[in-house]
């Protein structure tokens, strides 16, 4: 792989995203993802100063970083030997590390929107297809959840051969519901053409299998990440001049949300009015957990290590594992993130074309979902789950902080 990324840089680039899609990422605390952006980053060594300085232009990336580094000095405060020591390292590295070396790769090799937009687009559609294809063909293990899935053998773990895939609810919908938003992206960019047909089907499964798998959390966050899509699209389509652009669409791709959602007998119209009942009866039910986690984090101002005991939200767990000071500057740094590219969707507005939105907007869609489903699940317990997430946010991220012009014309926004 380094003797093919002499003559072009990009080949490791694109094996850094696209590993990250890889369901033994799951089994492993370093990831082939990992380990290929940190491998990008030392054959790129000539260049790594310049990339580092345009990264710390975004307040974003100086956040990340400075929470990774936070976890050096809070580890005297744990209370663990080596080999759980080694183990905490790896797991740091594969969360916080990860983002920062992932950051770094992609911006020491991908300089045009072009390729972001496509790496942007391949992770999404072979993500799509292999959750598709665990759930269609895997078999489901010994242990069933099918009452939360209306009667269906979706396994806790889906199995092909000898590889699994975890099918639990509070994990494996987060995943799905950030690719339902981001092909829905890409397809609204395209447009009404041919090319558009693989991410409309893209986007289409992930929403069925939102429906079979029952998460309220995971459903309500993808309809927000959707809606921050169309806000922003709409938005730039008015500041370049345009019309109404795809009112149509999108009253169709709402509409066809809501009869999906809430007129038809799915296990999740099921688990809402379930949760409506719970609701109104005895209130959130995520709130003890929040409400133990925040007394837990209350004792360890410099966190315990990588832990699950809080419960529901990717927030407190990050602040009870790491610490006050890491765990806040990691959710500083989510938000700088959404700013930073919600501004990069009005750049250059005499310039801009089609894929330097489409770009930005993707990445927008995906930390959208992941936003809002922080408040209520851990994505972070699953490995590979959370990096395929942050590696569709951050590609555009990277990419943006400096990029060339792409090798042929862009259909402009607004012609």
């Amino acid at each position: 792989m380094i003797y093919l990324s002499v003559n072009d840089r990009r080949v490791l680039g694109y094996a850094t995203v696209l590993t990250a899609c890889n369901p033994a990422n799951s089994l492993a605390n370093l990831s082939f993802s990992f380990l290929l952006a940190i491998l990008t980053i030392l054959a790129n060594s000539m260049a790594l100063k310049s990339v580092i300085h345009e990264l710390n232009k975004d307040r974003w990336w100086r956040l990340f970083f400075a929470a990774f580094l936070l976890i050096i000095l809070s580890v005297p405060f744990w209370s663990f030997g080596l080999r759980s020591f080694i183990t905490e390292g790896k797991q740091a590295l594969s969360r916080l590390g990860y983002l920062v070396a992932f950051s770094l790769a992609v911006g020491l090799t991908f300089r045009t929107f072009r390729d972001g937009v496509r790496a942007m687009a391949l992770l999404s559609l072979m993500s799509c297809s292999i959750f598709a294809i665990f759930y269609f063909i895997g078999q489901a293990s010994l242990e069933e959840i099918s009452a939360v899935v209306g009667g269906e053998a979706i396994g806790v773990q889906q199995y092909i051969g000898n590889i699994s895939l975890n099918f639990v609810r509070t994990q494996v919908c987060i995943p799905i519901a950030v690719l339902a938003a981001t092909t829905l992206t890409f397809g609204v960019c395209i447009g009404l053409n041919w090319r558009a047909i693989p991410f409309y089907l893209a986007s289409s499964v992930c929403v069925y299998l939102i429906l079979k798998l029952a998460s309220t959390g995971s459903a309500f966050a993808m309809v927000c990440g959707i809606g921050v899509m169309i806000a922003g699209y709409s938005l730039v389509r008015l500041s370049s001049g345009g019309g109404g652009g795809r009112i149509i669409l999108f009253t169709f791709i709402g509409l066809a949300l809501y009869m999906a959602v809430f007129q038809t007998d799915t296990a999740l119209l099921k688990r809402i009015e379930l949760k409506s009942d719970q609701v109104a009866t005895s209130g959130i039910d995520r709130q003890v957990y929040w409400e133990k986690g925040i007394g837990e984090i209350m004792k360890s101002p410099f966190g315990e290590g990588w832990t699950w005991r809080t419960g529901h939200s990717d927030w407190l767990l990050f602040l009870l594992s790491y610490g006050w000071a890491t765990g806040l500057l990691y959710i500083a740094a989510a938000g700088a993130l959404f700013f930073s590219m919600w501004r990069a969707l009005f750049r250059n507005k005499g310039t801009r074309d089609n894929q330097s939105v489409m770009l930005p907007l993707a990445g927008l869609a995906a930390l959208s979902v992941y936003l809002v489903n922080a408040n209520l699940d851990m994505l972070s317990a699953n490995i590979n789950y959370y990096q395929i997430v942050w590696a569709l946010v951050l590609t555009p991220a990277a990419v943006m902080m400096n990029p060339m012009p792409s090798s042929k014309p862009c259909r402009p926004m607004v012609r």
